[in-house]
């Protein structure tokens, strides 16, 4: 299937990477959306996926891709039909992404 993993601005690596390696794991690719409230290290883990995908670069591209963003690319994202959303951030926000999955009958770890 296809995962969406929205990481949280407080700890944008800890959430996103063990989340990552878990929907890999189990046969998924993903989109992660690293949080744009943390650019500094959403973009290192955008710098680092590109300079260590080395000699399978086309099959990871179909495992892996990350999307920076502010929140409206997060709010385009979430309206796509996805077979996992995991989000950790507020609950105010994670409401909003409940919503939008809903629409797609999408199940969510928030």
């Amino acid at each position: 299937g296809l995962v969406l993993v929205i990481s949280a601005w407080n700890y944008p690596i800890y959430t996103a990477l063990p989340l990552v390696a878990y929907a890999i794991a189990a046969g998924n690719a993903v989109i992660l959306k690293p949080s744009e409230m943390a650019g500094y290290s959403s973009n290192c883990l955008l710098k680092l996926f590109n300079k260590y995908r080395i000699p399978v670069r086309l099959q990871l591209l179909r495992i892996l891709s990350i999307i920076e963003g502010k929140v409206e690319v997060a709010k385009a994202i979430t309206k796509l039909p996805f077979d996992l959303i995991c989000f950790t951030g507020s609950t105010t926000t994670g409401r909003l992404v409940a919503m939008e999955a809903a629409k797609n009958l999408t199940p969510c770890i928030l």
